[in-house]
């Protein structure tokens, strides 16, 4: 009898440990397809925060790239994702050039 409860328990208590809720850890700016694909050569600096927010990194050093960067770590299924947009400027302020590395 005492075998069997202990038998038992342990398969109750393997049972739930492969239960366990992993969640999903965001980070950074996440954009959708259709608001990168709205940014376009020669908007302004202003149409652009419109349309993708904050940059997440400005730097003193490269006042002419905006970088917008987001990572998923999840935990579940290998499913992380990462994605890094630098949008570049000309010296009026206005897209010259856009980068876009997804990895899917």
């Amino acid at each position: 009898m005492h075998m069997i409860r202990t038998l038992l328990s342990l398969t109750l208590v393997l049972f739930l440990a492969a239960c366990v809720y992993r969640q999903d850890i965001p980070q950074g700016n996440y954009l959708d397809d259709e608001d990168i694909e709205a940014v376009e050569v020669g908007m302004t600096q202003s149409q652009v925060r419109f349309l993708l927010g904050t940059p997440m990194l400005k730097t003193p050093f490269h006042g002419d790239r905006w970088l917008y960067h987001y990572y998923l770590d999840s935990r579940r299924e290998h499913r992380s994702h990462r994605r890094d947009l630098t949008v570049f400027f000309d010296e009026n302020g206005v897209v010259r050039e856009i980068r876009d590395s997804a990895d899917s």
